[in-house]
């Protein structure tokens, strides 16, 4: 670690970004060192642990030179889905199947939520949320569901930002979402609906869910598109990691180019000498449309 957190500084300090976000953070790593070198940078960050007994989590860093942090929240999707309202259509759903029910409330999967304002165009608030949905290959009707909680309980949210200020509020969601473009996740983020009979509910015959469609009002699409690889490493290698932005509020001006193939195979997979992570940053400049 010593090595490559040195290498993951120098990357991210290098993009020169007004939003920086990251999962499967150390929380050591992130108090004793991301912390003490983009402070001076000029950054401010928040940090949400994925339960009380895991030292790691997401984190996410913004400019001072360009926001001003209004609120910040986590919640852990396990328990928040037992006994918020506005999610009650899924819990009565997961909660018919114990062995469903138990193993969706029994992760530790963190939802950060970030409300910013905009020091360039004072009218503007610009709701962000990062987050890191569960891995296991026999998942995807799982991870459908915590992307499920996650856009609605951040649909209320942003409901309730836009009573109480009456502002322009524009979303941008992202992080590792465990799921390849042709999964039930990247349907429900770019179309608005995922229907009760779609594949991702059935990749777990003795947890398949039954009965459940989700949609949400969100036009949105990914920043950086559909990469062929956002993870690589010798034993997998796919596009699971996305920044989902609100298409009528944003636009992309630019997107940094992914390294090729060949780039990534130099030294086997990642991490390597050359790239400290087993993921590959993705980067997009956004500007507000009005």
């Amino acid at each position: 670690m010593d090595y490559r957190k040195q290498l993951l500084i120098k990357e991210i300090l290098g993009y020169n970004a007004d939003l920086i976000f990251l999962q499967e953070v150390d929380e050591f790593f992130f108090n004793r060192d991301l912390k003490y070198v983009l402070g001076p940078a000029g950054y401010e960050g928040c940090f949400a642990l994925k339960g009380s007994t895991v030292k790691e989590g997401v984190a996410c860093f913004y400019s001072n030179d360009r926001f001003k942090l209004l609120h910040s929240e986590s919640i852990i999707l396990g328990e928040v889905i037992q006994n918020n309202h506005c999610l009650n259509e899924i819990w009565e759903v997961i909660s018919k199947k114990e062995a469903l029910k138990l193993r969706v409330i029994d992760r530790h999967t963190t939802l950060q939520i970030l409300t910013l304002e905009s020091l360039d165009k004072s009218d503007e608030l610009l709701v962000v949320a990062n987050t890191h949905l569960y891995f296991h290959p026999d998942a995807d009707h799982v991870r459908l569901i915590q992307a499920g909680i996650s856009i609605k309980y951040i649909t209320d949210y942003i409901d309730k930002l836009k009573k109480e200020t009456r502002r322009n509020v524009s979303l941008i969601f992202c992080g590792d979402f465990n799921s390849v473009p042709e999964c039930g996740i990247y349907k429900l983020m770019t179309t608005g609906l995922v229907p009760d009979d779609y594949i991702d509910w059935k990749s777990n015959k003795e947890e398949a869910v039954e009965g459940l469609s989700l949609n949400q009002p969100w036009r949105m699409a990914s920043a950086c598109g559909t990469p062929q690889y956002t993870n690589f490493i010798q034993a997998f290698s796919g596009c699971l990691d996305y920044i989902f932005y609100q298409t009528d509020r944003l636009a992309v001006t630019q997107v940094v180019p992914f390294p090729t193939e060949e780039e990534l195979r130099q030294h086997t997979a990642l991490p390597s000498v050359v790239f400290p992570s087993d993921h590959i940053a993705s980067i997009a400049d956004l500007r507000w449309t009005s």
